[in-house]
């Protein structure tokens, strides 16, 4: 279980950890398996939801910071700790650059034990009329997704 006296406070890096949950942060669901090669990985939030949850020991001050490049021209992107919005990314325009990624950084109170991070999308390639022959429910594609403390 994850202690604030943990060194550096990270809880995990989900973009550059192998494709098994590690750590202290756990997927429910909405993330594909990181990809790529080991100078350039990338993992895909997909469909209309990503569910991650993690264990705290006491209550304190989380935060949620990362990258990601998106392929859907308006997207939305709502990231919520426990039922409670944090901070919405409305309107998003389409910006599929590795070298300029949009960039996000919050903070949220979790709770002591199970906290629940959901982060929601307006579109994915299953409703945007997408004509890629990949079939999967692509939403954004996350360079960077971090969660700490304070």
């Amino acid at each position: 279980m994850f202690s604030c006296s943990q060194a550096n406070n990270q809880l995990a890096e989900l973009v550059t950890l192998d494709d098994r949950d590690t750590g202290d942060v756990f997927i429910l669901s909405g993330l594909y398996p990181t990809e790529g090669s080991r100078s350039d990985k990338w993992r895909w939030g997909t469909g209309q939801t990503s569910s991650l949850y993690f264990y705290m020991d006491k209550p304190g001050i989380v935060i949620i910071s990362g990258t990601f490049e998106n392929p859907h021209t308006g997207q939305t992107v709502r990231f919520s700790l426990n039922g409670k919005e944090l901070v919405t990314l409305s309107n998003l325009p389409k910006n599929e650059d590795k070298a300029a990624p949009l960039t996000f950084n919050m903070e949220g109170m979790a709770n002591q034990g199970r906290n629940i991070l959901e982060i929601s999308y307006s579109h994915w390639t299953g409703n945007t009329g997408s004509t890629s022959t990949d079939t999967r429910n692509f939403s954004v594609k996350y360079r960077k997704l971090t969660i700490t403390t304070r």
